[in-house]
């Protein structure tokens, strides 16, 4: 229960910076981005993410990990990420997969963007027909696409905060969701790294 509480606390936080730190339009006469102490070649690399999911209308939780490339250059960035997680409109713990990419920019000392990622199933080792035949009901399609804002800050000790807005894709039924990750940078040669 204290931990249930302090990941609420935790996103209302998180979206509350968001909510201030939203996007008011472009400042008129603004000729150039706002100067920023992040240094790209730093923390470009790859780094294991885990926390969070809350859906919007049930509160629904749940765990999601997985690792992320970031490469930062000027104030521009990209980002590619597999993640792993349990699907939020199926009965028990069916595992899927998250994968995706992303840009956009630094603004300030935050990174924000935009990402685009499939939700696909995780076959179990007996494959699908083992799910199939526990009662769970698979969707028509075996993934469907994902659009997330996001929103990330860097801390002195070099991990990060993402604070993740997800929406359906184009004709995708999901039900919309908050994601919040914090970030350890890999050392060089670990698993996941897509440099």
């Amino acid at each position: 229960m204290r931990k249930r509480h302090f990941v609420l606390v935790t996103l209302l936080g998180l979206a509350a910076f968001a909510i201030a730190c939203g996007d008011a339009g472009p400042a008129p006469h603004v000729s150039a981005p706002p100067p920023t102490s992040i240094d790209g070649a730093a923390v470009s690399g790859s780094y294991a993410v885990r926390g969070i999911t809350v859906q919007a209308l049930s509160g629904e939780q749940r765990e999601i990990e997985g690792t992320l490339a970031l490469d930062v250059e000027d104030v521009r960035y990209q980002v590619s990420f597999e993640l792993a997680t349990t699907a939020p409109d199926l009965p028990g713990e069916v595992p899927v997969r998250v994968a995706g990419s992303g840009r956009g920019f630094l603004v300030g000392d935050l990174l924000t963007g935009t990402t685009e990622e499939w939700m696909t199933l995780v076959p179990p080792e007996g494959g699908l027909e083992e799910v199939v035949l526990e009662g769970v009901e698979l969707p028509e399609k075996a993934g469907r696409k994902l659009v997330s804002t996001s929103r990330a800050s860097f801390n002195e000790d070099g991990s990060f905060e993402i604070l993740l807005e997800n929406y359906p894709g184009a004709g995708e039924d999901y039900e919309p969701s908050m994601t919040v990750l914090t970030g350890q940078r890999l050392e060089a040669g670990a698993g996941g790294s897509r440099d």
